[in-house]
């Protein structure tokens, strides 16, 4: 207890006498020093600094006495913010230096503040503040500085010539050593942490914990500083440094080789800049990073050194989190270097040796990347990929759906700005070869109609070009064959709204057009939209053994198949159909995306009439259907009409122009016909069999107008004309040649015929009945024909005929700006009328004939050229007109 109270009693009594010298000191010393520190700071310094207030004290920085500056202020030399607030400066002395009337500055300490290094646009930075040829004069302060520090620091770093911002803070850093000498060696002790550090929009080392140690060899004679051992630690990695610094007063030249060794490939990961962690927070990474680096050149705030690195990773793994697939047992080594110009557009990163397990499959290749700015690459390539892997493993959020194997071998050069939005421009110019395949492949997008189903395929590519050998696959439901040449096949895959070009062959056995037009997923067939891709075109030639569309089925089809510019077009198209032979062109326009307009013209060859019918639906009416005719036809027929997104046909836009010969037919129930039965009874009516059937029929606004037509049979032998509206309205002209046996029933009702009607004998037991039937099919009449039809039967469905141009032009408005059509003249007032008797002159005529031979010859394209050639019939067709 003794020595306790000694104990005690000795430090109570060394507290006072410490206080007091203290308290001697201060007395003594502080205004002196104050004064001398003040003068040595203004004398070195060219930029205002301001002080709060000055403390001097011996027992805050004991065993040094020390001189505190409150509050400090040192302003910028080029920015409005301050380069340097701090709380508290220290300026520290050797007690015994003081009590001997030497002031030798031994330690600086700047403590709980904040500085701001500012570079502007031209390159000139905020923090040489001090006086670079001081003046001379007797100062009593000595500069001996061993220790310099920083404590509780914000570290603001903004260089706008080189687009850098940084924000850090400095817990402590210490440097120390002999600062008066010329040589003298320095170690540094940094502990800070990194806010952010961004170059050029890149985010980097976000939110890490950093420290430094070396130890360094200065020469102030020749400003240089010789890193002997140097070791930086960011989070868990280490990074060891040497080499030399040279200080060029505003520009650094460094002379540095660095290295990691077994570094943790995850916590590597970490340090990439945010936009490629971004990309990668998907993946979990394993293995260990080996890297060996070279900085050397000018390092200043306009200009950047020279870096070179070698690097290696080994049993590397990167795993894909909420799939878990993987790529494994990663290996490849790689080289970086800036370059010339020590630039990103002269940057060069080489990846050598690349192989990676993925699944049951591998990749190998070497690939490069020159240009940071506008990314170029090169690569070669082998991989075995299991597609449905490669979907999720590789985020191929376009695909909904995708199975099967993909193995390539390609050889690739090109620009690609960013792997996650790439440019049609790029994928369109880029350069490669090689070759790939498909096998067992299912592929659907997410934003496409279309699903490839158990596709194999062999393709070569030639830069843009993709070469297909062959292509087995099922669209949706129909099962194609191609081979041929696709351009900008992988722009349209990947980039939206991007255009296809196709030249090929085209096989199938089973061919659903509806597979090509969906544009709509929905299984409501009602609900299903259709319309023609506006961004692919093609040329195929075309081999399909069973085509089918709606209703409508042909077999043994070949022809040229074209889309462009909205327009579906089938040229010297030939198939078997309906029972029968058809040659003919058909077109879809959709140049309206709310409308799909459909034209042919066709020429049909012992074709079955129900089928006829029933498989084009009826032609869009009721009033004559698949039920009531029946025999082999030979028809010449153009056809228009008008289809809405859901298939809906627009019955006002239907048009068709036909001459038709129907053998060995019938004719069944047909209502107008049955009418007539309300006047001469006959059972025959309700099934009219007949050898031969000519006609002409005209379907346009919902009118079939039916030409003069003759049915002729052992029973009976008709003439008909009229019209048959699609509402069911009729009116129709009949002239009715009776048989003998049928006369005699005829004449049964005698009174009633003669007293309403027309009746004839033609004096050998046979009569004629001249009707007109008008009305609604659901309540018609029939009325005896007295004026018009006897002497007047209509031969022609109009006056003149209309081309099928002219009607789309009139009746559906399109072809408004086609010159080649003919404008009605306006009608002249009445006046003097003179008739020639003589035609024209024959130079007159042949003038004529030649002008109207030579428009003619006017050369169209697109789906004019082709409608001409649909209305305009050749000398052929008019010869078979003729024998109708």
């Amino acid at each position: 207890m003794r020595w306790l109270k000694i104990i005690g009693y000795s430090l109570i009594v060394l507290l006072v006498l410490i206080t007091t010298f203290s308290i001697v000191m201060s007395s003594f010393y502080e205004k002196e020093i104050k004064k001398y520190i003040v003068e040595a700071i203004n004398e070195q310094v060219n930029v205002p600094i301001n002080v709060k207030d000055l403390d001097f004290s011996v027992l805050k920085k004991f065993p040094y006495a020390s001189v505190e500056f409150k509050e400090v202020e040192i302003a910028s030399t080029n920015h409005k913010s301050p380069l340097l607030k701090a709380k508290s400066v220290y300026f520290q002395f050797n007690i015994i230096d003081l009590l001997n009337k030497k002031y030798v500055l031994k330690k600086i300490s700047i403590e709980n503040g904040s500085t701001l290094i500012f570079i502007d646009q031209q390159g000139k930075d905020n923090f040489h503040f001090w006086k670079t040829n001081p003046e001379s004069s007797e100062q009593p302060i000595a500069f001996e500085l061993s220790d310099v520090q920083f404590k509780n620091m914000d570290l603001n770093y903004l260089n706008n010539y080189k687009q850098q911002d940084m924000g850090l803070v400095v817990t402590k850093m210490n440097f120390s050593g002999n600062f008066n000498e010329n040589n003298y060696h320095l170690e540094t002790n940094i502990a800070l942490h990194i806010n952010q550090l961004n170059s050029k929009n890149e985010a980097f080392l976000k939110d890490k914990d950093i420290t430094i140690e070396g130890k360094i060899e200065v020469n102030k004679q020749q400003l240089s500083y010789k890193i002997q051992s140097g070791e930086i630690s960011i989070e868990e990695l280490i990074f060891k440094l040497e080499g030399i610094i040279l200080d060029k007063n505003e520009a650094l030249n460094l002379q540095l080789s660095s290295k990691g060794t077994d570094v943790d490939f995850a916590t590597l990961f970490s340090l990439l800049p945010a936009q490629m962690q971004t990309s990668l927070a998907a993946y979990d990474a394993k293995g260990v990073f080996n890297y060996q680096a070279q900085v050397s050149g000018i390092f200043s705030a306009t200009k950047t050194p020279h870096v070179e690195a070698d690097f290696q990773v080994k049993s590397g793994n990167l795993k894909e989190k909420k799939s878990g697939y993987e790529l494994s047992n990663i290996h490849f080594s790689g080289i970086y270097n800036n370059g010339a110009n020590n630039h990103a557009q002269t940057t060069k990163l080489n990846i050598n040796d690349f192989n990676a397990d993925f699944g049951a499959g591998h990749i190998s290749g070497n690939y490069e990347i020159a240009n940071f700015q506008n990314p170029y690459i090169q690569l070669t390539s082998e991989a075995n990929i299991d597609i449905a892997m490669a979907k999720e493993f590789f985020k191929l959020d376009s695909l909904e759906t995708a199975t099967g194997k993909l193995i390539l071998n390609v050889e690739y050069k090109g620009y690609i700005s960013n792997l996650q939005k790439i440019k049609a421009s790029e994928l369109q110019q880029l350069n490669a070869k090689g070759n790939a395949q498909l096998v067992n492949t299912h592929l659907k997008w997410q934003s496409k109609p279309y699903q490839l189903i158990n596709a194999n395929a062999y393709f070569e590519f030639n830069n843009n070009l993709i070469k297909i050998d062959s292509l087995t696959t099922t669209v949706n439901h129909s099962p194609v064959y191609i081979s041929g040449v696709f351009k900008n096949l992988l722009a349209y895959l990947f980039v939206e709204n991007e255009k296809l070009e196709v030249t090929a062959s085209f096989t199938s056995p089973k061919f659903m057009l509806e597979d090509f037009l969906l544009q709509s997923s929905s299984s409501n067939q009602s609900e299903q939209e259709v319309s023609l891709p506006d961004n692919i075109t093609f040329t195929f030639t075309t081999q399909i053994d069973t085509f089918l569309f709606r209703r409508f089925k042909a077999q043994n089809f070949r022809g040229v198949i074209q889309l462009e510019d909205n327009l579906l077009s089938a040229t010297d198209v030939s198939f078997n159909a309906m029972g029968g032979h058809i040659k003919g062109s058909i077109a879809l326009d959709n140049e309206n995306p709310n409308e799909l307009l459909i034209t042919s013209n066709a020429k049909m060859f012992d074709i079955d009439i129900t089928q006829l019918f029933y498989q084009f639906e009826n032609f869009g009416q009721t009033a004559l259907d698949a039920e009531n005719l029946k025999g082999k036809a030979a028809i010449a027929v153009d056809f228009a009409s008008v289809w809405d997104r859901h298939l809906n046909v627009n019955k006002d836009k239907i048009y068709v122009s036909s001459t038709i010969i129907i053998k060995n037919g019938e004719l069944l129930d047909y209502e107008p016909v049955m009418a007539l039965s309300k006047f001469i009874e006959i059972e025959e009516l309700k099934r009219i069999k007949f050898n031969q059937l000519k006609t002409a029929i005209e379907i346009n606004k919902q009118v079939i107008n039916i030409a003069k037509t003759e049915i002729q049979s052992s029973a009976i032998n008709l003439t008909l004309s009229g019209s048959h509206h699609f509402n069911n309205d009729i009116d129709y002209r009949v002239k009715v040649d009776l048989s003998e046996i049928l006369w005699d029933k005829a004449k049964k009702r005698k009174k009633q015929n003669e007293e309403f009607g027309y009746v004839e004998d033609d004096g050998l037991g046979k009569g004629t009945v001249f009707l007109k039937i008008t009305g609604n099919v659901k309540n018609y009449k029939v009325s005896y024909d007295t004026e018009g039809l006897k002497s007047n039967m209509k031969e022609n469905i109009q006056e003149e005929k209309r081309t099928l141009k002219s009607i789309l032009n009139k009746e559906f408005g399109w072809f408004k700006k086609d010159t080649t059509l003919t404008k009605e003249e306006p009608k002249k007032k009445d006046g003097l009328k003179i008739e020639w008797e003589e035609a024209e002159d024959n130079k007159t005529k042949e003038d004529t004939k030649k002008k109207k031979e030579s428009e003619k010859k006017k050369e169209k394209t697109g789906l004019r050229k082709f409608l001409d050639k649909i209305t305009q019939p050749n000398e052929e067709e008019v010869e078979e007109n003729k024998e109708f």
